[in-house]
């Protein structure tokens, strides 16, 4: 079985005192903890946009359901 999540978010969201802060989207972990693996990642660019957002869209796969 397969599933496609994509997530929204923020360049802020990795800027920290030291440069990095660690950031986790519960949907994404729940389906790996439910035996999904990772099989892509595709970063989504959106033409013209000038904020600090940006998409990411995981495709997960178990094959044990």
């Amino acid at each position: 079985m397969q599933k496609v999540v994509t997530v929204n978010s923020s360049t802020d969201n990795f800027v920290a005192a030291n440069g990095f802060k660690e950031v986790e989207y519960p949907t994404i972990n729940s389906y790996l903890n439910d035996g999904y693996i990772v099989s892509q990642v595709i970063a989504v660019e959106k033409p013209g946009d000038t904020g600090k957002t940006f998409s990411l869209t995981f495709v997960l796969e178990n094959d044990n359901l």
